[in-house]
């Protein structure tokens, strides 16, 4: 993956930040961060979840240890790579850089990002760019894109239509392996199915699923 991403391929240059990113607090924190886990591990009763728990932690300790070669690293790693992938013209790493680069929200951006990842139908772009939404209510007044960036099942609506469009969401993805490690989401679901649990009553889960469809219809209109 590093060779790739030295060689100037842009998707590795954006794995392998991922890689970095999950690797920080493990490789300068091992002891505490397998400390962490298996006090959660205690927490749970459910068999099934336990084993979910204890394999994404192996193999993310295994992940880790080969990063290289299990050595301890600063951010900077992770800006690095991220930020040639975003110049090499990786969309998602653009997306996931727009939060760290403007000073305040700004919906003219925001239009700008959103035609451009509608237009490319890549589901990488699709899920980071639901990531970097506002995870609230907000709303910027006369924003054009408020239909499709706000609320709160804004983020959730975006990553769900990425994983539909083929983004690695099944039970054994980073993605679900994060839910799993960081948020105790241990539950072996894929990210559609997850999701939809998460959502309280019929009425947010069809709202989610309308959401969904919206976007990728626009996509699909491209």
């Amino acid at each position: 993956m590093k060779q790739r991403a030295e060689a100037g391929d842009r998707v590795a240059q954006r794995l392998l930040t991922e890689i970095y990113s999950d690797c920080l607090f493990v490789n300068q924190r091992r002891d505490a961060f397998i400390s962490i886990l298996d006090a959660r591990k205690r927490r749970l009763s459910d068999k099934s979840y336990i084993r979910f728990l204890e394999q994404a932690t192996r193999e993310r300790l295994a992940t880790c240890d080969a990063a290289d070669g299990g050595g301890q690293w600063d951010m900077g790693p992770y800006n690095h790579w991220y930020t040639e992938a975003a110049k090499r013209g990786d969309l998602a790493a653009r997306a996931l850089m727009r939060p760290q680069e403007l000073k305040r929200y700004d919906p003219a951006e925001t239009v700008r990002l959103l035609e451009e990842v509608l237009a490319s139908g890549d589901p990488a772009a699709v899920f980071y760019f639901g990531i970097t939404l506002p995870r609230d209510d907000a709303v910027t007044p006369g924003d054009p894109t408020e239909a499709l960036t706000s609320g709160a099942l804004a983020s959730w609506s975006w990553m769900v239509a990425a994983c539909r469009m083929g983004y690695d969401c099944g039970p054994t993805s980073r993605v679900m392996v994060n839910f799993c490690l960081d948020m105790d989401g241990c539950t072996g679901e894929d990210m559609d199915t997850h999701v939809r649990r998460r959502q309280p009553t019929d009425a947010e889960r069809g709202e989610l699923e309308r959401r969904v469809g919206e976007i990728l219809g626009l996509i699909k209109g491209q």
